[in-house]
């Protein structure tokens, strides 16, 4: 259970807020520090001090993961390109290696020729 009006906050060596997102129910945070701006400003990541979480309201906040990047390349996912795949013979199967339909995919994370694919919605 967490809180819908969950927030991240990142606080400067000045122990002032430099930046404020709401996170809601998400249980894994991304925060991109190569993009970061809170009220118009860009955030200089090498003064980021503290992180914090916090709720107006009484109750948990689960986070299963947080990740902090500073590279413009970053992508949770390990999935840096997409290429389309002409080659309809190739099986497809789902992250526990079970051989899937590939008529009948569902967005998410494949494996395909031994390459991770993403079908978006």
């Amino acid at each position: 259970m967490s809180s819908i009006d969950a927030e991240v906050w990142l606080y400067d060596s000045s122990k002032n807020v430099t930046y404020r997102d709401a996170i809601g129910d998400r249980t894994t945070v991304v925060i991109d520090l190569h993009n970061l701006k809170y009220n118009n400003k860009v955030m200089d990541p090498s003064q980021v001090y503290k992180m914090a979480f916090r709720s107006p309201q009484a109750g948990k906040i689960v986070i299963d993961d947080v990740f902090l990047s500073n590279d413009s390349e970053y992508d949770p996912t390990g999935i840096r390109t997409v290429v389309l795949d002409t080659n309809n013979d190739t099986p497809v199967y789902d992250l526990k290696g079970r051989r899937v339909n590939e008529k009948a995919l569902k967005p998410g994370i494949y494996i395909k020729q031994g390459k991770k694919v993403k079908i978006a919605l």
